[in-house]
Order: C-alpha cells, then sequence, then structure tokens
C-alpha cells in the first residue's frame, strides 16, 4: 500500500526535476479520496497542463512480513541486483500496464522505495530498453534525499530523477 505522505515527498522530487529540465512550474495535489483507483498524486500548472503520476514501490510483496523478519538470517528485503539487474522492475511495470490498461498513456509511472533508499548506481542496473514500447506515457524512477551510515560516517544521497521512458519527448 502506497504512503501518501512519501507520495508527495517523492511528488515534490519530480517537480522539483520538471523545473529545473524544463522550466515548468507545478503544484502537487492528492487525492480528495483514498486509494483512488487511477491515480496516486496530480501536478497542476496552469502554463503546462496536468500531469497524473501512478506511484510504485520498486519492492513488492509483503513489506510488513518483511519487517517483521528484519535481522533473521536469510530474510528482509531483496538485494538491489535482484530489484533491476534480474529484472523485477519489468514484471512490475507489465502488471501495471494491465492494470490501468488504455488509461495507461495517460499516467507517468514513478518508480519509488518508501522503506529504503535507492542511489543513481542502481539505475546502472536498468535496461530502459525493455520500457521504450510501454504502455505507460513516461517511466521515471525518483528518490528524495537520503542520509546514507557507512563506514566513511554519514552522507547524504542527493534527490534524483532517472528518466527510463521520457514522457515529454
Amino acid at each position: 500500500m502506497e504512503n501518501p505522505q512519501k507520495n508527495k515527498e517523492t511528488a515534490y522530487v519530480f517537480v522539483r526535476y520538471l523545473k529545473e529540465k524544463y522550466n515548468w512550474n507545478y503544484k502537487i495535489v492528492l487525492p480528495g479520496v483514498k486509494n483512488q483507483p487511477l491515480f496516486d498524486v496530480r501536478l497542476i500548472s496552469a502554463d503546462s497542463g496536468e500531469l497524473l503520476l501512478q506511484m510504485k514501490q520498486v519492492v513488492q510483496g509483503d513489506i510488513e512480513f518483511m519487517r517483521s523478519k528484519k535481522g533473521q538470517p536469510g530474510m528482509g528485503r531483496p538485494g538491489k541486483d535482484k530489484m533491476f539487474k534480474n529484472s523485477e522492475l519489468v514484471p512490475l511495470v507489465k502488471k501495471s500496464e494491465e492494470q490501468y490498461r488504455n488509461e495507461a498513456r495517460n499516467l507517468i509511472l514513478i518508480l519509488h522505495d518508501d522503506e529504503c533508499y535507492l542511489t543513481p548506481c542502481d539505475t546502472s542496473l536498468i535496461n530502459k530498453n525493455e520500457f521504450a514500447n510501454g504502455s505507460f506515457k513516461g517511466i521515471y524512477m525518483v528518490s528524495p534525499e537520503h542520509k546514507l551510515f557507512g563506514a566513511d560516517g554519514n552522507k547524504i544521497q542527493n534527490e534524483f530523477v532517472f528518466e527510463i521512458k521520457n514522457a515529454f519527448g
């Protein structure tokens, strides 16, 4: 289940991307109805029209179950090589295309992760060609800024947007 607050945070990253790349100004509107069937976030602009975002977490499955087993040997979240390199995204996108059918052409699919972070190097594992002929208007991987912890101390991973299929070209 999508988290409306995380959806809003992720949508703000995408809005900043649109401003920087295209000089478009958008306002974010969350649906008034919980679990709106078509979109998770609406972007409104007087100059650039309306965009509908469908948010999908890149890790699917029983998140509560994975959380409950975290720390146990062999349990937890799948590795990023499984999520990206071994085409876990392809079935996720295909399932979403089937779910939204003809409406997908009006939706921008935003791939994100509420439970951990994504980094720009994750995008090197994605084959854009696998998504080129999909029915979504566009597909983007979006990640807000995150604090990374490691041997070098705390670092900040800046927010980023990775274009998988351009919605505007």
